[in-house]
């Protein structure tokens, strides 16, 4: 009797730790979304300001593989622009991170390891030369969920 009772009083605060080392691990996951996405967001403000420090005819130039409906990616670890945006195709893939510099991006081998993270952005210029919507969407599977969680950030963007 005495091991039945000791028993079912360890059982309750198991189950209850066990739910938020769950919670915790949603909640790295989402903020880890949210910095990626926003990461994406001032990738495509950087090079829509560039474009307008260089005096290139349209704002959105190095853009054009996101805009009308096109899905594309960026790689934070470029620093030239025009090769950091590439199509994704139908989806893009998952996103890398360097063990040793703690960056996130799309590098193979050697420090690069595999994360559950994917990135997509589009662009819908919605007042040609004035203004753009940028959408970037984040999404991931963690071991402990079986649906695919997403995280989407919208910016309108003027040509300012």
């Amino acid at each position: 009797m005495a091991i039945s009772i000791l028993a079912i009083s360890i059982t309750g605060p198991m189950i209850i730790a066990q739910k938020g080392i769950g919670s915790s691990v949603y909640a790295r996951d989402e903020i880890t979304s949210f910095y990626l996405a926003q990461e994406a967001v001032e990738y495509i403000r950087a090079i829509r300001d560039s474009n307008r420090t260089n005096g290139a005819a349209n704002w959105l130039t190095s853009l054009s593989t996101c805009l009308s409906g096109g899905i594309c990616k960026v790689d934070g670890t470029q620093m030239v622009y025009s090769t950091g945006v590439t199509t994704c195709g139908a989806s893009c893939p998952n996103l890398t991170f360097d063990s040793v510099n703690h960056f996130y991006g799309y590098g193979a081998g050697g420090n690069w390891k595999n994360t559950i993270f994917k990135r997509s952005i589009t662009i819908n210029e919605t007042v040609p030369n004035v203004e753009a919507i940028v959408s970037v969407t984040v999404t991931w599977t963690s071991t402990l969920f079986s649906t695919a969680r997403s995280f989407t950030v919208k910016e309108h963007m003027f040509n300012f």
